[in-house]
């Protein structure tokens, strides 16, 4: 039989990119792509890999400082819209864990700081829109990660309690989030992103790593 171990964990909450979706090739080329149209010279791949995580409008204004937002925006969901699907895929292990965490008994939800209609794309592609009670997107919220308060409308939302909640996700964003209701969480190392240790976070090498850490099954 399938069981939870966090027995006083309803909701796990998980990230978008880099955590249930394998998108890092996309928006590394989507911001290649940026940097082409406007002749800039590309950064490395340690620095492009991090523009996952932030809003697209804190990453914007940290490599293109003067150029107009609507405008890179427009751009960039235009080759979204063309190239998301194409270049994302699934993890290893995935559809077997969602449906381990599932069976258990969690309620998954999706936070991101994506927007809606790439989010509902992937979603629908991939089919998964059927594991998650809820998706909250950037288009959703007022204050989007790292702001706890996008945390605090998902607790409303379910009249539930910080301890019902568990995080999952591959940036610090993801986890800081949660930090003022000191909610604990999990981070997805299996990606190309270096993220700083810390402490009482699991740390979650592959999908199966994060069963193992959800779930029990007893024979």
């Amino acid at each position: 039989m399938i069981r939870k171990r966090k027995s006083k964990v309803n909701y796990l909450v998980f990230d978008l990119d880099g955590t249930i979706i394998d998108s890092m090739l996309y928006i590394v080329l989507n911001f290649v792509h940026l940097f082409d149209l406007l002749s800039l010279p590309v950064p490395s791949l340690d620095q492009l890999v991090t523009c996952s995580g932030p809003t697209l409008k804190e990453s914007f204004e940290k490599y293109f400082p003067g150029v107009d937002f609507n405008f890179l925006l427009t751009e960039y969901d235009d080759y979204a819209r063309k190239n998301t699907v194409r270049y994302s895929a699934l993890f290893p292990d995935e559809i077997r864990v969602l449906d381990s965490l599932v069976s258990a008994g969690y309620k998954l939800v999706l936070l991101t700081n994506k927007k809606r209609e790439a989010t509902d794309i992937l979603l629908k592609h991939f089919e998964l829109e059927k594991y998650f009670i809820r998706t909250f997107t950037i288009d959703d919220v007022e204050y989007p990660k790292p702001d706890y308060r996008c945390l605090l409308k998902i607790m409303d939302c379910f009249q539930a309690a910080p301890e019902e909640f568990f995080l999952i996700g591959d940036s610090l964003n993801d986890v800081l989030v949660g930090q003022k209701y000191h909610i604990p969480g999990g981070l997805c190392l299996w990606g190309l992103k270096k993220i700083p240790k810390l402490e009482s976070t699991e740390e979650y090498y592959s999908f199966a790593d994060i069963a193992r850490s959800l779930v029990t099954n007893d024979q």
